[in-house]
């Protein structure tokens, strides 16, 4: 349900972003290490078992990139947590990564990555109380600063306390740093 009307600053809960909720399945160690090229949606499968996160691949656009079911890949991440893995083997043939909602990711080009407009609700009451508002929104607005294109949104609403972005996710994910920095400093 959707609530009208001025929001209470103890209604106004920090929303966990999928991005928080999928990091702490790739900030795990990775224990698979594949050195012989497998068929990449084993790769895939076998990134999903170790986990427990849901991969979709994102096929027509894998085939723009010149990717197939074919394609074999060679997967050395045994010691390293599995994003960084995936990060270099994503970077490595031109692709991106998206995460759908806190289980699952999609693999795609990064074109789509770069596309794809998301929407998240930060909010300044939950995650900092002790930093003025004047100082969050200067160091929002240079986080963000020339990176908003046409299509994106970075709105403060006044009314609930509460940053109001419609970005890519690779922008989300900046500006969650730049957030968790400020966290950092509070404490």
């Amino acid at each position: 349900a959707i609530k009208q009307g001025k929001l209470k600053p103890e209604e106004a809960k920090a929303l966990q972003t999928n991005w928080s909720a999928v990091s702490k399945s790739l900030s795990a160690t990775s224990e698979l290490r594949l050195v012989v090229a497998r068929p990449i949606q084993d790769v895939f499968s076998r990134v999903e078992k170790e986990t427990g996160l849901t991969i979709l691949v994102d096929w027509p656009a894998l085939l723009e990139e010149g990717w197939d079911l074919n394609t074999e890949l060679t997967w050395e991440g045994k010691a390293k947590p599995v994003e960084k893995t995936l990060a270099a083997t994503l970077r490595s043939m031109k692709l991106g990564m998206l995460i759908v909602d806190g289980n699952t990711v999609q693999i795609t080009s990064r074109k789509n990555v770069n596309r794809s407009l998301w929407i998240e609700v930060y909010s300044y009451h939950e995650i900092l109380k002790k930093i003025p508002l004047r100082v969050f929104k200067q160091r929002i607005s240079r986080a963000l600063g020339d990176k908003i294109g046409p299509r994106m949104v970075a709105n403060f609403d006044d009314s609930s306390n509460s940053l109001i972005t419609i970005l890519p996710q690779p922008l989300h994910r900046r500006f969650e740093k730049v957030l968790d920095n400020m966290v950092q400093e509070k404490n």
